[in-house]
């Protein structure tokens, strides 16, 4: 959004307050998308399949719409389904060895890409609104996840 007059900020949120609200909720919403992936039982085979995030960027909200209100007008889609299937688990156990593992394969690929998507994002919020001082140290722990294992 366009930056406002220094004589609006008393009733408008600056374009600063705005995105952070809104990178916030992108966030908020690629961790679900990515915890979904994670617990969909069985595996999907979504090809092509895209990602939309979206705001309103011709305006800033005023100060007095309530956050909710912000967080809610945010998007974050799953579109473009033209080669892909859904899958039960009754379909994916009917299926044979080969067509579980193509699944299984292609599964992996569409989660580690929300995963991925949703990293970047997470770097580049915390980033610019994580740390008002210099940073020295960064612990980053990392954890073998696999969910097709136990």
């Amino acid at each position: 959004p366009e930056d406002i007059a220094d004589e609006q900020l008393a009733s408008m949120l600056s374009p600063a307050e705005y995105l952070e609200i809104v990178h916030n909720e992108v966030v908020c919403r690629l961790i679900q998308l990515s915890l979904a992936c994670r617990l969909t039982l069985a595996p999907q085979k979504w090809i092509g399949s895209s990602v939309a995030l979206g705001f309103d960027c011709g305006r800033v909200p005023a100060r007095s719409q309530p956050e909710e209100e912000i967080r809610r007008s945010v998007r974050v889609n799953i579109f473009d389904w033209g080669r892909s299937e859904l899958n039960t688990m009754q379909r994916h156990m009917d299926l044979t060895v080969a067509e579980q593992q193509d699944r299984a394969q292609f599964w992996g690929y569409y989660a580690d890409g929300i995963d991925r998507l949703l990293h970047g994002t997470l770097c580049a919020y915390w980033g610019r609104y994580g740390s008002t001082a210099k940073w020295k140290q960064v612990e980053v722990y990392v954890y073998d996840f696999d969910s097709m294992t136990d």
